[in-house]
């Protein structure tokens, strides 16, 4: 648990004497340092709790000074279990925690736990992920189902409806064997729980695999054998609970589930953020960049993620800045985001949203603006895409304009484009995204150790691509050019591909077939440092992408001392100049061009150097991250300021739900017809026999020698990611592909 939570975000209830919303309980029946749990708790996003220490007499006098806190009470019982039944029921509480004395919460917990129970009233309770403090994680939990009756895969830490956990009859849990039987009891009676994919749950103890088992054997078998006895019958029944799909044209709610109102003090600023996800990408760098600027200044910043079942690499990067991050499809149906947005803002008394390449929150906007018209609306774009929705989020900024009180790009190419699609120049300014280039700048020993490590010469040319492998960065134009160069230079060299996503394959597939091994690698997702350890060690920064902003990747590459050649696209003729880079436009002989400009810096050590020492220059002169923060600071307060004196227009309340209820059945639609697309391009690159037709013999032994196989390494893979191993996760998902890929 971060220990400054609570200084980056002022989590305080407004109203201190407000009825509680959640009883957290934990009963201690030996000495206990509560320290860390009393810590969790008062850093809680939601507030409105109340935490009942229940404790044998012996150990009251040393946990007293935790009830400093009116919410906090110190009950002395010499039956802490059947106790605390007691003050359970007479609790008004709707939702009790049972928090264990080896546990704490992350920040967002409660919060999300009692959202997803409000609004998923059949379910009896909610945990999430547990972690330790090394790192090691447990991702398991009540998706089990049946495994349950063999150990507790749910630990004693969970968030319960009031009436749920009274009515299975038994005591509150001290310990994980309490709780086991617990959660058989709530199966018994056709209820079950939930588990929030996401490590919001602390171990105070490193974690042993499977975690929540007695470290006594026999204990345990004599448990397990009890439990089956009473429990057996249960085998094939468990209940299945799990986020559902929304259905067709469903009513949005904003009545408020939770209220949880936020102190705030009058010199607070609160900003919302909403983007589609947190991974490795200039945008989301550019977003990094804005909050660690804006919360260094004092600014109190929440986050909303949109788009659904997509992985979040960068969540820990931006959990440095804040806590107060909210991934919604890991806790919340689709037609619950707009009604949580409205909750966000109330609870937090936002003062600025900001939306960044979310297309919901474009959609949203309307809905927002309707239940805050006292709240900014901003909007950041960083480049149109012609091919994805007729210009991608720029003509979702021009047809939502109405709603924003101020656009800001980060190049003129995009308000140019915007202006010619009928937008408002007045409300669109220009904010060049920039590049601290204190961090990224030239390391000469770096440079000499990682190019040693690489086999390379001082003269061979290093040539690096970094980015998302996907269509808008073309990467399958990387191995051609490769193949093209090495038949037009005799001079060294080595390329390597930096990042990941759903073209590597195809691409490391291009590398095998073009025979280029060699000299080109795919290296898959790496870390900054390691990244920064290949541009000091590059020569050149290649990136023939369909479409781009003004490329932070660039930027980055430029402070480094190394020359760009990049596609002539988007607005990266704003940044790269014929004295520091080369810029080539699309065309029918541009991989070609390509090879030919690398084959001149692959002969030619000493222009490439010159030219990289120009794009270092040009990037300290008028890049420079420091002029970035200042510069969005100074447009917010520009917002603010048309806001009050040339306000939007708010549209009716009823209108704004029946809106959003249009927007989130577009959003299924949507959805499902990503999957049929996704499906049928799947099957047009690997046609497969229709299942009903018979499996070919040796295609059928191959089958059941894989599945097999992976029966036998299941158990080591779950337990290599348990702890921290997370290079399994690509292994894994490389050795699937190419098993579909082969038909097997």
């Amino acid at each position: 648990m971060n220990a400054d939570y609570q200084s980056r975000y002022s989590y305080a209830p407004a109203d201190p004497s407000a009825d509680p919303d959640v009883l957290v309980v934990t009963l201690v029946v030996s000495v206990t340092d509560l320290a860390r749990q009393e810590m969790a708790l008062r850093a809680q996003s939601l507030q409105s709790w109340q935490w009942v220490i229940v404790c044998l007499p012996a150990l009251a006098e040393g946990l007293l000074h935790l009830a400093t806190d009116p919410r906090v009470r110190v009950i002395p019982e010499m039956h802490p279990a059947s106790a605390s039944r007691h003050l359970v029921q007479s609790s008004s509480c709707r939702f009790v925690c049972t928090l264990s004395a080896d546990t704490a919460l992350d920040p967002t917990f409660l919060e999300k736990a009692a959202w997803f129970l409000a609004t998923n009233p059949h379910v009896a309770c909610c945990n999430a992920y547990t972690r330790d403090e090394s790192g090691a994680l447990w991702s398991y939990g009540f998706e089990q189902g049946d495994r349950f009756l063999d150990t507790n895969y749910a630990g004693a830490t969970a968030l319960f409806f009031k009436e749920d956990l009274l009515a299975t009859g038994l005591p509150l849990p001290i310990n994980n064997d309490d709780a086991w039987e617990i959660w058989l009891q709530l199966a018994d009676q056709g209820k079950w729980g939930f588990t929030i994919p996401q490590p919001l749950i602390l171990s105070l103890y490193p974690l042993s695999m499977p975690p929540f088992q007695s470290r006594d054997p026999s204990h345990h078998t004599i448990q397990r054998d009890r439990l089956r006895a009473r429990y057996g019958t249960l085998h094939g029944r468990f209940p299945h609970v799990g986020l559902t799909d929304a259905t067709p044209f469903e009513a949005i709610s904003d009545a408020p589930v939770l209220a949880n109102h936020l102190a705030k003090s009058t010199t607070t600023k609160r900003i919302l953020m909403i983007v589609p996800w947190l991974i490795v990408g200039g945008a989301e760098r550019v977003n990094l960049n804005l909050i660690s600027y804006l919360t260094q200044k004092g600014f109190e910043v929440s986050i909303v993620t949109t788009l659904i079942r997509q992985q979040h690499p960068w969540l820990s990067e931006f959990e440095r800045f804040t806590p107060d991050i909210f991934i919604l499809d890991l806790f919340l149906r689709l037609p619950e985001f707009p009604r949580f947005i409205v909750y966000l803002i109330r609870s937090r008394g936002i003062d600025t949203v900001i939306v960044a390449n979310s297309y919901l929150g474009y959609q949203l906007l309307p809905f927002l603006r309707s239940h805050f018209p006292e709240t900014v609306f901003v909007d950041l774009l960083h480049s149109y895409e012609e091919m994805w929705k007729n210009g991608g989020y720029p003509r979702a900024s021009v047809g939502y304009q109405s709603q924003l009180d101020l656009t800001i790009v980060t190049g003129g190419h995009v308000k140019r484009w915007m202006v010619a699609r009928g937008a408002d120049p007045e409300r669109i300014h220009i904010c060049y995204t920039n590049v601290d280039v204190d961090r990224w700048r030239p390391d000469p020993q770096r440079r000499a150790e990682m190019r040693i490590s690489l086999g390379l010469e001082e003269d061979d040319l290093l040539i690096v691509l970094i980015g998302r492998l996907t269509s808008e960065k073309r990467p399958l134009l990387f191995a051609p050019i490769i193949a093209a160069l090495r038949k037009k230079t005799a001079s060294r060299f080595l390329t390597l591909v930096l990042g990941d996503g759903p073209l590597r394959g195809q691409v490391e597939r291009q590398i095998r077939e073009l025979r280029l091994s060699d000299v080109m690698r795919a290296l898959g997702r790496v870390n900054d440092d390691e990244v920064f350890g290949y541009l000091a060690a590059a020569d050149v920064f290649l990136i023939p992408s369909q479409t781009e902003g003004v490329s932070v990747a660039t930027m980055e590459a430029m402070a480094m001392g190394v020359v760009p050649v990049s596609a002539d696209v988007g607005g990266q003729g704003e940044l790269i100049t014929a004295d520091c880079g080369v810029l080539i436009p699309h065309g029918p002989h541009e991989v070609d061009e390509y090879a030919r400009v690398l084959a001149r810096f692959a002969d030619d050590p000493d222009m490439r150097r010159r030219m990289g020492q120009a794009a270092r220059k040009r990037v300290e002169r008028h890049f420079a991250l420091r002029d970035f923060g200042p510069r969005m600071e100074a447009l917010l307060e520009q917002a603010w300021e048309l806001h009050h004196t040339a306000p939007r227009v708010v549209i009716p309340i009823e209108l704004a739900r029946e809106w959003a209820a249009q927007i989130i059945e577009y959003t299924r639609q949507e959805m499902s017809l990503d999957e049929i697309w996704a499906e049928r391009e799947s099957w047009r690159s690997n046609p497969r026999p229709h299942p009903s037709l018979a499996i070919p013999l040796r295609q059928s032994f191959r089958r059941r020698v894989l599945r097999f196989v992976w029966a036998q390494v299941a158990h080591l893979y779950r337990w290599g990611v348990s702890r921290n191993m997370r290079w399994l996760v690509p292994l894994k998902e490389r050795l699937v592909s190419e098993v579909y890929r082969r038909g097997w």
